[in-house]
């Protein structure tokens, strides 16, 4: 008796799964790319007035600075190191997390930034949700190329 051999549309699947994951890491490298390029900027040291509305938002250090250091006031912010290093480099900008904040009431805030060289601090949302977007692609990829694997080795098998 002969053994039924998986059909070539299993093919199909495979090349669908792989073509979702091109698409999510493109929509998340364009996403990061953009979240970078319209975060709020500052030539530092110096002070600085941002609005920032509620939320979660990260004060990114850009430049080569070593031992920066930056207070911020304003409406109660909760002001803490990130948990994690969290970087970017995109769209001729590269920055380094130094701050994570959480912002309860939406306002102006004030940040005084020392360092011992010229650098630009950065304020944003999201430039991390990019990033897991384009790991999520990951999935499907590798569904894609298992499908492909398997039917592959079976029909050649058959």
């Amino acid at each position: 008796m002969k053994k039924a051999l998986p059909s070539p549309g299993w093919y199909i699947v495979g090349g669908g799964l792989l073509m979702i994951a091109a698409a999510l890491a493109g929509i998340g490298f364009t996403q990061a790319a953009s979240t970078v390029q319209d975060m709020q900027r500052a030539s530092m040291p110096g002070v600085v007035d941002v609005v920032l509305p509620p939320g979660p938002t990260t004060l990114y250090v850009e430049g080569t600075a070593p031992d920066v250091t930056c207070s911020i006031t304003g409406p109660a912010p909760v002001v803490q190191r990130p948990s994690e290093a969290r970087t970017y480099d995109s769209e001729g900008f590269r920055g380094r997390a130094a701050f994570d904040l959480d912002v309860a009431m939406g306002g102006t805030y004030t940040f005084a930034c020392r360092g011992a060289d010229s650098f630009q601090i950065a304020v944003g949302q999201g430039a991390g949700a990019a990033r897991v977007l384009m790991l999520a692609a990951l999935l499907p990829a590798l569904g894609g190329l298992i499908a492909f694997f398997v039917v592959w080795r079976k029909r050649r098998a058959g």
